[in-house]
């Protein structure tokens, strides 16, 4: 068996909504979706809400590379929304990258 990597990088990120948040980080999140999906090397940009908990939401984010991933993560929005607005909205977030393979 053969392990190929898709040079693709997903970012998958959760949150949980603080208590009675949930519309507002919504808000945030539509316009966020409105903005990265234009950005140049992304690919995918899905937001997912949770069947078992609906103040829990996933976004599952497709990018062309590492540099493109970078070049969100560089963008005033980004930064703005990650590092000033959605920490007061949330109980928790996690982000975490990784890489599409292939078993051949």
């Amino acid at each position: 068996m053969k392990i190929i990597k898709n040079t693709h990088l997903i970012c998958i990120a959760t949150l949980k909504a603080k208590e009675n948040k949930t519309d507002e980080l919504l808000s945030v999140f539509s316009q966020l979706k409105k903005l990265s999906p234009a950005e140049p090397g992304c690919l995918r940009y899905e937001l997912h809400q949770s069947e078992e908990d609906p103040s829990v939401f996933t976004f599952i984010d497709r990018f062309k590379d590492q540099a493109a991933f970078e070049f969100h993560c560089d963008q005033d929005y980004t930064k703005h929304f990650f590092d000033e607005v959605i920490p007061s909205l949330v109980d928790s977030m996690e982000i975490t990258t990784h890489k599409e393979i292939e078993l051949v």
